[in-house]
Formats: structure tokens, C-alpha cells, sequence
């Protein structure tokens, strides 16, 4: 067995093992989608590039797969390159090989910052051998709007669902009418919200965000870079999967916030929205809350069951507050690892 980087001679083949090994995932092993998340980066130069795969190989064979995207974070007053840890799999029929070993190692051993979040309890001696450190970096919050769909996402195991115990039988049959009801008041508090009409669905990543980042990132550090160009890859360059962007305007032209909302499906189970980004002055609660109100009524025009917002700013995580929004961290999935 050998660890080799991804070429294009090995290209074809690596797309054919992320759809074995993946089998419910049909992005997993699209050329399209590959090329996007792995050769163009989130940094400013989204020029292609040779991605930060290893493979593990024996002949023409692959064993198994370590995959990173290359991304950039705001910390100490300066940008640093990074490159997250998204993929870790083995082949089942190598998995008592030493494939998934060899991978970490020669991931560990490239001189690159790592990071890394979900990692399973399961696992976590895995990381510890090599050295990753773990840390709590902020909270999960729930917004939820049917909870039946949420609790059997949660039953099914899924790192975007809280985990939950069983619910007595008594619980479970007043799920359908909470399924009914909250939706309505969710809704009707949404409305409520002031200035909640003057958040725009925006089409396109505006040059405004430049500003807004660059006004807030020290506010918001350690952050990931979310200015203009990482937020154009992100939604724009995307070949599939869906995400918005909202925009709160402020004055003098400038962007008051900014929030883009992850929509995600699983078929038969549960549709849902992940905030998977919120720039808006932690001192700003009424521009948070309009934020939130938006992404709130995008959720209802897609009929989604829940949202989750990850947030690490103490001053925002006080204004998520019961029953409108419920925090559920699960150590070590909601942590971060960095080596």
C-alpha cells in the first residue's frame, strides 16, 4: 500500500470509489460537483488547483480516501490559510487494513493547519493519537417548526439533528398536532418582528460584503473569511444544491448583515435550513433579529420542518433565546479540531 496526492490520471477512479463508498450520496462521485468543492477554493484565487487528496492505493486499486478544502480564517488581526478535513473513508472490504493510519498520518505530516468538526465520540481516540486538539467553539440552536421530522432525523443518527432519547408514547402522539400548530405560531412571531419586511433575498454575492466583513471580522474572531469571494464560490460558482442569501441594508449604501441559509433535504425524513453563515454586529440586536426573521420566512415559503444555526459570539448566542430557539450541543460533534 502507498498514500499518492490526486492527479487526473486517477481522477475517473476516485469519482467511481465516492460512489461505492457514498452509495446514498449522488453528488458524492459528480464530476461537477468535485471539481467545484475540491479544485476551486473558497479563497480569492478560485483559479482550478490541484486539491489536498490522498489516496490510499495498492497497484490501481483505491483503498481509501482523506479529502480537505482549502479555506482561509480571520485570527490575531491576519488571514490564515486552512484546509478542513471533510473526508476520511475506507474502502469496507480494506477497512482492517491500515489504509485510514497511513491516510491521517501523511494529512498530519504536510505542514498545513488542519480543522476539522462531527467528529464522533467513536473516533475521538483516532484524532487524540494524532495530536489533533479539540475545542469548543460555540452552540447549536434549533428553531423548530415541526417536530416530528426533527425527531426522526435524530433517531436516525444525523450530525445536523440533536440527539434525542426515545420519547414515551404519550409524547409521540401530540407530535402531529405540534406538527400542525407551530408552523402557525412561528409564523405569526415572525411577522411580529420590526423591520422584518426590509431584509432582501439578494440574486447575486454584492461588493458590499467586502465592507461588511472587513468591518466586523475583528468583532467576530476567530472567524472564516466570509467576504465577497469566498461568498461568490460558495453560492455562485456552485454547480448543485441550493443556498440563499439575505441582505439587511443599512445606511449610506453600506450592508447593515448578511445571512445564508443551507437548504437541505432528506426524502421521506425531514427538510431543513442550515444558517450556514451570519455577519451582522454583535452589539446589533435588532439587525440580528430581522436576520433572523428573514431566513424564519424563507424556512416557511420552503415549508422546511427546522432550522440550526451554529454561533460562537457570546453576545449573539444571549439573544437565541427558549422557546423561539433551542440550544442542543453535542460534544464532539458541535466541537472543533484543529492539528
Amino acid at each position: 500500500m502507498r498514500i499518492v496526492r490526486w492527479s487526473e490520471a486517477w481522477h475517473s477512479r476516485v469519482l467511481q470509489f465516492r460512489r461505492r463508498v457514498y452509495p446514498d450520496n449522488d453528488r458524492a462521485g459528480d464530476d461537477a460537483h468535485f471539481r467545484w468543492r475540491f479544485l476551486r477554493t473558497a479563497g480569492a484565487d478560485t483559479s482550478p488547483r490541484a486539491p489536498f487528496t490522498l489516496l490510499a492505493v495498492e497497484g490501481d486499486e483505491i483503498l481509501g480516501q482523506w479529502a480537505g478544502i482549502d479555506d482561509r480564517v480571520w485570527a490575531g488581526g491576519r488571514t490564515w490559510p486552512v484546509t478542513w478535513m471533510v473526508d476520511l473513508v475506507v474502502a469496507p472490504e480494506h477497512r482492517d487494513t491500515m489504509a485510514a493510519m497511513a491516510l491521517m498520518r501523511e494529512a498530519v505530516t504536510a505542514g498545513r493547519t488542519l480543522l476539522a468538526t462531527g467528529v464522533p465520540a467513536r473516533l475521538l481516540p483516532f484524532y487524540e493519537v494524532f495530536r489533533w486538539r479539540r475545542i469548543p467553539v460555540g452552540g447549536s440552536f434549533y428553531a423548530v417548526c415541526r417536530p416530528r421530522p426533527l425527531v426522526d432525523l435524530a433517531h436516525a443518527g444525523d450530525a445536523d439533528s440533536p440527539a434525542t432519547p426515545k420519547l414515551p408514547a404519550a409524547v409521540r402522539t401530540l407530535l402531529p398536532l405540534s406538527d400542525r400548530l407551530l408552523p402557525l405560531l412561528r409564523r405569526a412571531r415572525s411577522a411580529m418582528i420590526p423591520g422584518r419586511g426590509s431584509v432582501e433575498l439578494l440574486p447575486a454575492v454584492p461588493d458590499a460584503a467586502d465592507g461588511l466583513f472587513h468591518r466586523l471580522r475583528e468583532l467576530l474572531a476567530p472567524t472564516p473569511v466570509f467576504d465577497a469571494a469566498a461568498l461568490r464560490w460558495k453560492l455562485e460558482a456552485r454547480p448543485c444544491g441550493r443556498h440563499e442569501l439575505l441582505g439587511l441594508p443599512g445606511a449610506g449604501g453600506q450592508l447593515r448583515g448578511l445571512a445564508v441559509l443551507k437548504l437541505r433535504r432528506r426524502p421521506g425524513v425531514a427538510g431543513w435550513g442550515e444558517v450556514a453563515a451570519i455577519l451582522v454586529h454583535p452589539e446589533d440586536g435588532p439587525g440580528f433579529h430581522r436576520l433572523l426573521g428573514g431566513v424564519e420566512e424563507r424556512a416557511h415559503r420552503h415549508d422546511l420542518d427546522f432550522l440550526r444555526l451554529r454561533c460562537s459570539v457570546p453576545a449573539l448566542q444571549r439573544r437565541l433565546r427558549p422557546p423561539w430557539w433551542l440550544r442542543r450541543d453535542r460534544p464532539p460533534i458541535t466541537d472543533l479540531f484543529l492539528h
